[in-house]
């Protein structure tokens, strides 16, 4: 990131920006895998508000741009957040482009979380294969 942004929260790093230089426009993404409740998935949507809050003003004036934030929540037992579907229209994602995205991970959320219960049941910790 560039040195002229104020907010230095070493944390304020989203997982993905997408930039549209047609429109404009930055896209900012983080993906979230809380515990498969809706209300842990509002919270963790109200974290990231805040968290990247500061980082998304300062892109705005810094680099003259409209600025999204987004949180994609997947439950660790397989939940899609509603939301999710909306964030990703923000990034041009619509209909079926967005099914095979939340596939994929909804799979390694649940493929993560399985092997992370052998490890707390087997006190052995498991490398998965394919991951």
């Amino acid at each position: 990131m560039p040195a002229r942004l104020r907010s230095q929260r070493p944390d304020a790093r989203p997982d993905l920006i997408v930039r549209n230089l047609k429109t404009n426009q930055t896209h900012l993404l983080d993906l979230k895998v809380p515990y498969d409740e809706i209300a842990l998935f509002d919270q963790h949507r109200a974290l990231n508000t805040r968290k990247y809050s500061d980082l998304t003003l300062d892109l705005c004036r810094v680099k003259r741009q409209k600025v999204t934030l987004g949180t994609i929540t997947v439950g660790c037992l397989g939940s899609w957040d509603p939301e999710n579907d909306s964030d990703l229209k923000k990034v041009g994602l619509y209909g079926k482009d967005i099914d095979e995205p939340s596939r994929i991970l909804l799979r390694s959320a649940v493929r993560q979380s399985y092997h992370l219960y052998l490890e707390h049941v087997s006190a052995k910790p498991k490398i998965p294969e394919n991951t």
